[in-house]
This record gives structure tokens, C-alpha cells and sequence, in this order.
């Protein structure tokens, strides 16, 4: 039979995993306020994790989805106030982002890659 912790004895597998600078560091104790217990179950830990930075990069992935977003709104918008003939400028996005989800291929992941950005799961 396992033996529970008290109250006031901190979870001993309850270590926090940091990346500092793009790589991981040595794994750290949380601090003495970060461990809370459940009023309703006191076996259960919620940690507060404080101080975490967050690298605010965009993906190439998210970045070749907004810039088809942008050229989709530019496309329509130009269609409705230009010409109806824009709306072929719509098929070809929607063409393009059809054969980039069978294929893999994006001229517009192969441009952004060149530009330096950083690759994700699907480019």
C-alpha cells in the first residue's frame, strides 16, 4: 500500500522543467508556494508556475496560414470592389492550400524558410 504525503510534506516528484535560452535546463524544486492542494482531495497538487517566458516566434506553419488568411481577405476584397474577375485569384489560393495539405509543397513555406523563419510540424 502507497503511503500519501502529509500536508505539509511537499510532493517529491514535483519538479519543474524549464527552457531557458532554447535549451533545457537542469531540472529544478518548485518554489514553497507553488504547491497547493484541492479542498475537495488533498492528493492532488495544482502548481502555479511563475516567472515562465515564452518565445513569441511565429512557426512557419502559422505563418504560412496567415499569410494565406491575408491573401484570401485581399482577394475577396478586391473582387468586390475591383473587379468580379479577382475571384480566380481565390480559386487559386484555395487550389494552392488543397495540393500543400496532399503534397507538403508551399512556395509560400519555401519563401518564409528562406526569410528565416523558424520551421514547425507540417513545413
Amino acid at each position: 500500500m502507497r503511503r500519501l504525503p502529509d500536508r505539509d510534506e511537499p510532493a517529491r516528484s514535483a519538479y519543474l522543467r524549464t527552457e531557458v535560452g532554447g535549451q533545457l535546463a537542469d531540472l529544478q524544486p518548485p518554489a514553497a508556494n507553488s504547491l497547493l492542494p484541492l479542498a475537495a482531495n488533498d492528493n492532488v497538487p495544482i502548481f502555479r508556475y511563475d516567472h515562465i517566458q515564452m518565445e513569441m516566434m511565429m512557426s512557419l506553419d502559422r505563418s504560412v496560414l496567415a499569410f494565406a488568411g491575408t491573401m484570401m481577405l485581399l482577394s475577396v476584397a478586391l473582387t468586390v470592389w475591383v473587379s468580379p474577375l479577382f475571384v480566380w485569384f481565390s480559386v487559386f489560393i484555395g487550389l494552392n492550400l488543397l495540393q500543400s495539405a496532399f503534397t507538403g509543397f508551399c512556395p509560400a513555406a519555401v519563401v518564409f524558410k528562406k526569410l528565416g523563419v523558424k520551421p514547425g510540424c507540417a513545413f
